[in-house]
C-alpha cells in the first residue's frame, strides 16, 4: 500500500466529511460527502445526499469504480452488522452511534470529542480528519489500522497537531537542517557534524544544538540570519557562523533561557548576536566583523546575564554610520549582569554599554578581567537605572578610546561604585567619570590612570583623570594619576550634606591645565582626609580642597603652577595639617 497516496487522499479536502475509500491497481480511490453541512452551507444535508455508505449526488469517484460496486460494498457492510441497507441506525453512521464496537481495534482510543489532525512527515496538515473518521475511511481491519498508524494518526502525533519528534537527531549534510531541527522533540538535541554547511534554520521549541567536533554554518550576502530562536529555551554549543547578510544568532523571548557556549560569529551584515531572555549565559563566545553591534542582550527586570569568556573585534562597518549601532557589547536591563574574562577591541561605538531597567528595580553589575580598547567612542558606559544600582569592577583595563574610558551614572546616579585593580590610559576624555547618589558610595583602590585628556596633544580643556560627582562616602586609595587634561582628581560634592572624602597613598602628577587634587561644592558638614599622598607639577594647585573639616598628614606637593595647597572653605590654621608640604 502506498501510504503517501493514502495520506494525500485523506488530506485533499479542506472540509470535515466522510470518505469512501478503496484501492484499484495500487491507487487510492475515494469519494467524499459532507457529513454535517449541505452544499448550500446550511446545517442540514442536501435532500439528495444519503447517509454514510451511500454516494452523494455531488461526490465523485474514480471512473473504474461503478455505482453498483459502491452500492454493493455498502450493502455488504450493513449485512455484516445485521442490518439491511435500508436501515438508518447502521454502526457506520457516526452521527447516530457513539458506542460502536470496532472489534479488533483493541487499544485504539477513538473519540469524536477530540479531532486529531493528520500529521505528515515534517509538517502538520489541518484536514479535520478524526481517528474515528480515519478508521471508517480506511477500514478497521489490520490493513486499515496499519495505514492510519503509518499516516501518523496513532503513535506518530501529539494532541496539539504536531509530529512527535525524536529525542536526538543527527543532521545529515545531504538533507535540510531546518527539517532536522523540526524533527527534534521538545527538550531534545540536534547534533551537527563537523564541516561547512550552507544552511540556516529556526528554533521554535526548547532544544539543544550541539556540534561536538565543531561545525560551520556558511551564509550568503542576502539578509538571512544564521539561527533564529522563537520563544524557546535553547542551548547552542560548538558552532561557527560566518558570512550571513543578516544576523548571526537572534531571537529568544522575555521569559526564555538561552545559553551559547563555544560559539563564533564572523562577518555578518547585521548584529552578530541579538538575544532576549530571562536568563542569558554566554561562555567562550567570539564575534568578529559584524556590520552592526557585535552583541545585544536584553533581559527583564528580574533577569540575569552572565558572560564568561568573550572576544569582540572589528565592529566598524555600518550602512548608516551611527555609532550607537556599532557597539561591541550591549546589555539592556536585567537584575544581575556579570561579565568575566572579556576582550573588546576596535569598535566604532562604545566597547561596552550596560543599561538599567526602566523600572525602579535595582541592578547589580560586576565586571572582572576586562580589557577594552580602540573604540571610536567610549570604553565602558553604564548610564544607570532608576533603582539603587551597584557597579563593581575588578582587574579592568580601558585604553585608547576616542572619548571617556569609563562613564557611570550620567543618566541616573548609581548607589555604589567599587573599582579595584584598574588601568585606564590614553583615552581622549576623562579616565573615570562617575555620578553617585547623595547617600551612595564610591571606592577606587589600586589603579593607574595615565594621559586621559581631550585631544592627546597636550592642549586640553577637558578630561579629568577621575571625576566623582555626589556620594556620601568617597575613598581613593593606592592610585596613581598622571597627565590628565584637567584635574587629575576632581570630587564634586554638589548636593551632598556631610560628605566624607578620603585620599590615601595617592600620587597625582603633571595635570595639563588643572589641579592635582580638587574637592569642592558640598552642602556643608563635609570632611576631607588626605594621608601619605603626593601631588607635583600640575597646571594649577597641588591640592585645592573644600570642606569644613580637613585633615592632612604625611603629604607633599611641589612644582605646581599655583602652589601646593588651597583651602576653599576654611583658613589654613583651622585645618589639621601634620608632616606635610
Amino acid at each position: 500500500m502506498d501510504v503517501q497516496k493514502a495520506r494525500d487522499a485523506l488530506t485533499s479536502s479542506g472540509t470535515v466529511g466522510s470518505f469512501n475509500y478503496d484501492w484499484r491497481s495500487g491507487e487510492p480511490v475515494t469519494s467524499h460527502s459532507t457529513e454535517e453541512t449541505g452544499h448550500d452551507g446550511s446545517d442540514s444535508p442536501d435532500e439528495d445526499e444519503s447517509s454514510y455508505g451511500g454516494t452523494s449526488a455531488n461526490s465523485t469517484s474514480d471512473e473504474d469504480v461503478s455505482d453498483s460496486n459502491e452500492s454493493g460494498n455498502n450493502e455488504r457492510r450493513n449485512n455484516q452488522n445485521g442490518k439491511g441497507s435500508d436501515q438508518t441506525d447502521s454502526p457506520w453512521d457516526t452521527e447516530s452511534r457513539d458506542d460502536v464496537d470496532f472489534g479488533n481495534t483493541v487499544g485504539v482510543d477513538i473519540d469524536d470529542e477530540v479531532e486529531e489532525t493528520v500529521s505528515t512527515q515534517g509538517t502538520s496538515t489541518q484536514a479535520g480528519v478524526s481517528r474515528r473518521t480515519a478508521l471508517i475511511t480506511l477500514g478497521v481491519g489490520g490493513g486499515g489500522l496499519l495505514a492510519a498508524r503509518e499516516i501518523g494518526l496513532f503513535g506518530g502525533g501529539n494532541n496539539d497537531g504536531t509530529t512527535q519528534g525524536e529525542e536526538r537527531v543527527v543532521f545529515e549534510p545531504s538533507g535540510s537542517l531546518q527539517e532536522a531541527a523540526d524533527r527534534v522533540s521538545p527538550g531534545g538535541v540536534l547534533e551537527i557534524p563537523s564541516g561547512a554547511h550552507s544552511h540556516n534554520f529556526t528554533i521554535n521549541k526548547d532544544m539543544s544544538v550541539v556540534a561536538p567536533e565543531g561545525a560551520t554554518l556558511v551564509g550568503r550576502e542576502e539578509d538571512y540570519s544564521g539561527i533564529m530562536v522563537s520563544d524557546a529555551n535553547v542551548k547552542i554549543e560548538g558552532l561557527t557562523i560566518v558570512d550571513f547578510g543578516g544576523k548571526g544568532i537572534h531571537g529568544g523571548g522575555t521569559d526564555q533561557e538561552i545559553t551559547l557556549r563555544d560559539v563564533t560569529i564572523e562577518d555578518t551584515g547585521d548584529v552578530g548576536i541579538e538575544l532576549t531572555g530571562s536568563r542569558i549565559d554566554l561562555e567562550n563566545v567570539n564575534v568578529n566583523g559584524s556590520s552592526e553591534t557585535g552583541i545585544e542582550l536584553t533581559s527583564n527586570v528580574n533577569g540575569t546575564v552572565t558572560i564568561t569568556g568573550l572576544e569582540v573585534t572589528n565592529i566598524q562597518d555600518s550602512n548608516f554610520g551611527n555609532k550607537t549601532e556599532l557597539r561591541g557589547l550591549v546589555v539592556d536591563s536585567g537584575s544581575d549582569v556579570v561579565l568575566n574574562n572579556i576582550e573588546i577591541i576596535g569598535t566604532k561605538g562604545e566597547n561596552i554599554h550596560i543599561a538599567g531597567p526602566a523600572s525602579p528595580d535595582a541592578q547589580s553589575i560586576e565586571l572582572q578581567d576586562v580589557f577594552v580598547a580602540d573604540s571610536s567612542d567610549g570604553g565602558i558606559h553604564i548610564p544607570g537605572g532608576r533603582g539603587e544600582d551597584s557597579v563593581v569592577f575588578q582587574n579592568i583595563e580601558v585604553r585608547d578610546n576616542e572619548y571617556e574610558g569609563v562613564v557611570i551614572g550620567d543618566e541616573n546616579a548609581v548607589n555604589e561604585v567599587r573599582i579595584e585593580d584598574a588601568v585606564i590610559a590614553d583615552n581622549n576624555d576623562s579616565g573615570i567619570d562617575a555620578a553617585v547618589s547623595q547617600t551612595g558610595m564610591f571606592r577606587l583602590v589600586g589603579a593607574e590612570l595615565n594621559r586621559n585628556e581631550d585631544d592627546g596633544v597636550g592642549i586640553a580643556t577637558d578630561g579629568n583623570g577621575i571625576r566623582v560627582q555626589g556620594g556620601e562616602d568617597v575613598l581613593i586609595q593606592d592610585v596613581t594619576i598622571t597627565e590628565s587634561g584637567r584635574d587629575n582628581v576632581h570630587i564634586l560634592g554638589e548636593y551632598v550634606e556631610g560628605q566624607t572624602v578620603t585620599l590615601r597613598s595617592v600620587v597625582s602628577l603633571n595635570s595639563v591645565s588643572g589641579d592635582g587634587v580638587g574637592v569642592e561644592n558640598s552642602r556643608g558638614g563635609s570632611e576631607v582626609t588626605i594621608e601619605d599622598s603626593r601631588s607635583d607639577d600640575n597646571g594649577d594647585y597641588g591640592f585645592n580642597i573644600g570642606g569644613e573639616t580637613i585633615r592632612i598628614t604625611g603629604t607633599n606637593a611641589s612644582g605646581n603652577s599655583d602652589g601646593a595647597l588651597n583651602l576653599r572653605d576654611i583658613d589654613r590654621e583651622d585645618a589639621d595639617i601634620q608632616n606635610s608640604f
